[in-house]
């Protein structure tokens, strides 16, 4: 029997064994309904009662019986009340692993009767949550009232105490310092338990709508749980890892860590509580506030004389998201134009206007409005509006006295002098600019923008009676002009003038005409007798200068001395000059017009280059040679171009160039030149032009090597020396060059080992001995022939060694090997020699110790003997047989089996 001591640290041991067992299983399984804990029948155990009042007594077993063994909730009690009436509290109680308990719920029942097996079906509301490991236990404040029995050999069922006292739920009991069981009970109490319920989310599934222009940290949502069973309490936990958001499993707050991302984002959550958990999601769609142009559509009115870049309209953007920067731009502009743009304002950071840009050269007449459409956008969602922009017409300015004649006298006309003041009014443009240009262009006056004409140099030794000045205004969009005024001088020289122009038609001048070619002479009369004129050219388009030259002496007007006159290249624009000519005799001039015409000359064709190079492969009539690819320019525009060639072997494509052959072109035939220089020529019709052509043919190996017969036959003889020529193998290859160099091998794999040999000549000659032979064989093997291209020919090659009729002389080398003449066969008969002695000399030693020859007619029975092998030569692998009637070896497959049996075999 076991002290009280011992058997209370049995039972304290077995319950921190479970204790700990719960630790690392942790929760458990969920129960299912259909499990209990307690004794299976408590009204089998109504034995006995205890004597205690105020009794507490945790119940415990080796084999876990009062032991809840998953996770859930106590449904129904059951226990036997057998004497006494009153209250009891139905306990569970939960270890710490250090022989301490902690009353994690009790169910307190009053009972009046007694003698009877009570079920208490617990309500929802006061259900105890258990855990794999708890156990069960009671009180009662007065006389006991759960009946047990005695019963098993062991005494470790239970623990009491008489001190507990009533207890709450939460408090805890050492129960290490009450009185462990004395004898084996089963108490009369049975706890049923169920699943319970799972926690679940109040506000999950749920989808939150937002807008992004949520600050940061900001609270978005609070997840709210709730748990039906009354002692579990829920915990609840984020599952999803995020970025933009944070989550306090504490108080369920959900909040923005910053700037809300546009779109839907997906947040788990899981509640458990001491039994199981629930998942749910909280999907948060954030929508974009896109930004707002607030002063669009409008309107803005340009003049179309504007020069300067400006700033046009200043763009009132706003956006709600406190984090968006908005960008704006054009996102097109009709009609289409790149005069408008939108840009970031100097020295702002988020203020965009609408520009123009410098020159702009708007037209009234052409564009009267532009729709601008104006993009603004928060990298999420662009917005647009227009602003159209109208364009409006400058007023051009006006002459106040122009045209008009003036008339000034040379003498008191000086340098500085104001020879007329022109006035010009314009509605819209303060600014006036003046310009104008004489004729004579050396007139001596000039025009201020203030609109006064001044002589720059004295009049008085001017020759010339009068000037036409030719006056623009300009207000910056719009020039009005000319305007002329007439000034005359008066008491000056006579001019000259010109008498053979202006012609009644254009002069025609060639192209290609030569350089310093006369084109004109000019001629003038002046009646002031003894003048010196002075001739000047100027041209219209002023491309003419680069073309024609005058001589100022002569009044020659002549081609350039540098440029020569290309019709093409001048273009439609360029052929037609007028040359406007002046005289002056050094005080006035005389000025007249001739119009020329460039007329167009017939030009030749041109190769880029002197010479061209193709190659090909030698082919039949008609096969392509190749395609020199010409680069033919003819300076007429629309000229054709033919192509011919001078090599009758050749023909050329007119067209396109491409050369084939005109015959079948073999390099193999002798005499066929591998490499051809023609002369080709191109033709506009009339004029042509050269260049040399080297083709190049490339030899092909077109005929495969034939042996001159399928078969050739050698003789020879066994004792035939090594290198001794046997006759000559012939083949031949009709291509010419590389590809007509043709080689021999030979293919002896029949024979086993190289006995013969081919040279590049064809000459067929012996290579090994051939004493291994005997006379009346014949050795067949093959002979191929290729050439360097890879093309070949084989041929069957036999080799007889005829029969023997006479007798060899004794003096011969020709002869038969006779058996002692191998010297293999000396090694192996000396060795079979000292075997045989070996032998001998054991047998001998066997009859002296035995005394008799029983031993060996055992030893040699004639079914132990076994059968002669055929000797095979050890190079060639062939077996022989020795010829009785030819006293010769001969290859055993030149005879019968039959003869094979009965002859000695080597």
């Amino acid at each position: 029997m076991m002290n009280s001591l011992t058997r209370f640290s049995i039972i304290i041991g077995v319950i921190l064994l479970f204790n700990v067992e719960r630790l690392v299983s942790g929760q458990g399984t969920r129960c299912d309904g259909t499990e209990h804990a307690g004794t299976n029948d408590p009204n089998n155990k109504n034995n006995d009662l205890d004597t205690d009042t105020g009794l507490g007594v945790l119940l415990d077993a080796t084999d876990k019986e009062y032991m809840t063994d998953c996770c859930g909730v106590i449904e129904s009690w059951r226990f036997y009340v057998k004497t006494n009436t009153g209250t009891v509290d139905l306990q569970v109680w939960r270890p710490d692993g250090t022989g301490s308990f902690t009353l994690v719920g009790k169910n307190s029942r009053t009972v009046s009767t007694i003698n009877n097996e009570i079920t208490y079906l617990v309500p929802v509301s006061e259900r105890i949550s258990v855990l794999d490991g708890d156990y069960l236990g009671f009180y009662t404040s007065g006389n006991p009232m759960i009946s047990h029995k005695q019963e098993g050999g062991g005494n470790d069922r239970y623990t009491y105490s008489t001190i507990i006292g009533a207890k709450n739920v939460g408090d805890s009991f050492d129960w290490s310092a009450a009185t462990p069981a004395t004898e084996s009970r089963t108490y009369a109490i049975r706890a049923d338990l169920g699943p319970g319920n799972a926690p679940t989310f109040t506000n999950l599934p749920n989808t939150l709508t937002l807008t992004d222009d949520r600050a940061a940290n900001t609270l978005l949502f609070t997840v709210s749980v709730n748990d039906v069973d009354p002692q579990d309490t829920p915990t609840l936990v984020g599952l999803t890892t995020i970025i933009d958001f944070t989550f306090n499993a504490a108080n369920g707050e959900v909040k923005n860590t910053g700037a809300l991302p546009v779109g839907t984002t997906e947040l788990q959550f899981r509640v458990d509580d001491q039994c199981s958990g629930t998942t749910e999601t909280l999907t948060i769609v954030v929508n974009n506030i896109p930004p707002v142009i607030t002063n669009l559509p409008s309107t803005y009115d340009i003049s179309e004389d504007q020069t300067a870049e400006q700033l046009l309209y200043t763009l009132t953007v706003t956006d709600g998201s406190l984090s968006d920067r908005v960008t704006c731009s054009t996102d097109s502009i009709t009609p289409s134009t790149d005069n408008f743009f939108v840009r970031l304002i100097a020295g702002t950071t988020d203020s965009y206007g609408v520009y123009v840009k410098a020159l702009p050269s708007l037209s009234y007449d052409s564009v009267r409005q532009y729709a601008v459409l104006i993009s603004c956008t928060d990298t999420k969602t662009p917005v647009t509006d227009t602003l159209t922009i109208f364009v409006t017409k400058n007023n051009p300015p006006s002459f106040d006295n122009l045209p008009a004649t003036k008339t000034v006298i040379s003498s008191s006309t000086t340098t500085g002098s104001t020879v007329y003041t022109v006035t010009a009014t314009d509605s819209d443009s303060p600014q006036l600019y003046f310009n104008m240009t004489c004729v004579p262009v050396t007139c001596p006056f000039v025009i201020h923008h203030s609109g006064e004409i001044l002589a720059t140099s004295d009049l008085t030794s001017h020759t010339v009676p009068g000037y036409d000045l030719y006056i623009y205004v300009n207000d910056g969009k719009t020039l009005v002009g000319p305007r002329t005024l007439t000034v005359i001088i008066s008491g000056i020289n006579t001019a000259p003038t010109i008498t053979n122009l202006p012609l009644s038609s254009a002069l025609s001048v060639p192209e290609n005409g030569g350089l310093s070619a006369s084109v004109y002479q000019v001629s003038v009369t002046d009646v002031d007798v003894g003048q010196t004129h002075t001739f000047y050219a100027s041209y219209s388009p002023s491309t003419g200068s680069s073309l024609f030259s005058m001589n100022p002496t002569t009044g020659l007007i002549s081609t350039s001395s540098t440029q020569a006159i290309n019709y093409e290249a001048l273009g439609a624009s360029g052929r037609s000059y007028v040359i406007t000519v002046t005289v002056t005799d050094g005080f006035d001039t005389a000025t007249q017009s001739l119009s020329v015409a460039i007329t167009d000359q017939n030009e030749a064709p041109v190769f880029g280059k002197a010479s061209y190079a193709i190659s090909g492969n030698e082919g039949n009539a008609g096969t392509t040679v190749g395609d020199p690819s010409f680069d033919v320019t003819d300076p007429d525009a629309g000229a054709t171009k033919a192509f011919s060639i001078d090599c009758p072997s050749f023909v050329i494509n007119s067209n396109s160039g491409v050369v084939t052959f005109s015959h079948d072109y073999d390099l193999d035939v002798a005499g066929t030149a591998p490499s051809v220089t023609c002369i080709v020529t191109v033709s506009d019709g009339d004029l042509t032009d050269t260049a040399s052509l080297v083709i190049t043919i490339n030899d092909v190996n077109d005929h495969t090597p034939r042996f001159t017969s399928a078969t050739f036959t050698f003789y020879a003889q066994p004792n035939t020396g090594v290198g001794t020529a046997l006759g000559f193998i012939t083949a031949s290859d009709n291509d010419a060059g590389a590809f007509g160099t043709i080689s021999y091998t030979l293919d002896q794999t029949g024979l086993g080992f190289e006995y013969f040999g081919v040279k590049h000549d064809g000459e067929f000659y012996v290579k090994s001995s051939l004493l291994l032979f005997s006379s009346g064989t014949t050795l067949s093997l093959s002979t191929v022939v290729k050439d360097s291209g890879g093309l070949q020919d084989t041929a069957a090659v036999t080799v007889i060694i005829p029969e023997s009729t006479t007798a060899a002389p004794t003096t011969t080398t020709d002869r038969h090997v006779t058996f002692w003449m191998d010297p293999r066969n000396i090694a192996w008969v000396t060795v079979a020699v000292i075997l045989f002695t070996g032998l001998f000399l054991f047998c001998a030693y066997l009859i002296v110790r035995f005394g008799n020859f029983a031993f060996f007619h055992n030893f040699f029975k004639p079914s132990q003997v076994t059968a002669k092998k055929w000797p095979t030569h050890r190079k060639t692998r062939i077996r022989y047989s020795k010829n009785p009637s030819k006293d010769r070896w001969e290859p055993w497959r030149a005879h019968s089996t039959e003869y094979l049996a009965r002859e000695n075999v080597y």
